[in-house]
């Protein structure tokens, strides 16, 4: 099954500002450590929203790319960590986007 790192607003951005103070520029990468299955994220997901059905994958079709890993050792070497857990990112977001609609 496919994976992913995930990375919050807010991380990338204490990870914008950490990178601004770094004396060489480079291209930044924020994400989190954790390698989260896409199956996994769609339970985390329909349990946060309230999604009592089936998750089920159609195993006809391809997987897709199995892994899309994001390197993170420059940010560490500045002091960055990632800070919020996916379920908190997921509840903070879906809390938005109910204030919007």
């Amino acid at each position: 099954m496919s994976a992913r790192r995930f990375a919050h607003r807010r991380m990338d951005t204490v990870a914008l500002m950490k990178s601004l103070g770094a004396s060489q520029r480079f291209v930044i990468s924020a994400a989190s450590v954790q390698l989260v299955l896409l199956g996994v994220f769609g339970v985390v997901v329909g349990s946060i929203v309230g999604f009592d059905g089936a998750i089920e994958f159609d195993k006809s079709k391809p997987d897709g790319t199995p892994r899309k890993l994001l390197d993170t050792a420059r940010l560490s070497e500045l002091g960055w960590q990632p800070s919020i857990s996916l379920e908190k990112g997921i509840r903070e977001t879906y809390a938005w986007y109910l204030e919007q609609t």
